[in-house]
Order: structure tokens, then sequence, then C-alpha cells
């Protein structure tokens, strides 16, 4: 063979190899791009979920203390400045958007519906703080393996 034809071979092959590499280069890179979008979308929306949730619970918490101090305090007149209505229909609101995302299948979720439904704001002091205390306790609970799952999958892991 002549050494126009080697040279021609090694140019050729040259050509086929970096084709290759480009083609396995792209290839990789919109792997990566998708699996990082992918985390970055799936971990976006369980932060929104734990957010929402954080929200719901803040809400119906909060509603139902107004109420309970309007309860201790005798504040159940007409002459009122507080709206005992709206207060409870927040608090009712709160408490469905808070229930339609349990998972009844987790016993931690099962313990905060049963909490929720027969929460009693109309009630001793003592006993209101006691049941805000479980509520909040079992929130943290259940928020917390979905705040691990969120810097899990920021950092790439598959659940």
């Amino acid at each position: 063979m002549s050494d126009e034809v080697i040279a021609a071979l090694i140019a050729v092959g040259g050509v086929i190899a970096s084709i290759i590499v480009t083609l396995l280069l792209d290839w990789l890179k919109t792997n990566y791009n998708y699996k990082d979008l992918y985390a970055r979308t799936v971990s976006g929306n369980r932060m929104d979920w734990i957010n929402v949730w954080r929200e719901n619970i803040s809400t119906f918490l909060a509603n139902a203390e107004m109420l309970q101090r309007c309860f201790r305090d005798r504040m159940f007149n007409s002459d009122s400045l507080v709206d005992t209505t709206q207060l409870y229909g927040n608090m009712v609101k709160a408490r469905t958007m808070i229930t339609s995302r349990l998972n009844m299948n987790e016993n931690n979720h099962v313990l905060l519906y049963r909490a929720l439904k027969n929460f009693e704001w109309n009630t001793s002091w003592e006993n209101f703080v006691a049941q805000r205390e479980f509520i909040e306790a079992l929130t943290r609970e259940i928020l917390k393996p979905e705040w691990e799952r969120v810097k899990g999958e920021a950092k790439g892991k598959n659940y």
C-alpha cells in the first residue's frame, strides 16, 4: 500500500473516531441533563408539596387557636370584632387540604388524620395545647423523610 492510501485510511479512521466520540459525549450530556432536570423537577415539586403542607398545618392551628381564645375569653357575642364563622371555615378548609394529602397506609398519616378530625378547639387551654403539640410533632415526623428525599434527589439519588 502506498503512503497516500495509508494516510487516507488514517484520516478516515480519525474522522470516524471523532464522530463516535462526539456522539457518545452528546449522548452522555443529554442523559446527564435529563437526569439533572428530572431530579430538580421532582425535588422542586416535593419541596412545594412540603411548603403547602406546612402552610395548611399553620392555617389550621392558627385558626383553631383564635377560636380557642374566643371560646376561652367568651368573645362569641354579636359585638365581637372576631368573625368566628370565618375562622372555623378557614380551619375546616385547611384540615381538608391536609387530609386529602395523607397516605392512609402509613401509621403517622392515620394518626394525624384522626387528630385533625377529632380536634377540639372548644376545650381547656391545656387540652388544646396538648392537641396542638401532638399535631406539630406528627407533622415533623411525616415531613422529615420528605425533606430527606428532597436533599437526596437534589444530589441525584433515586427513590
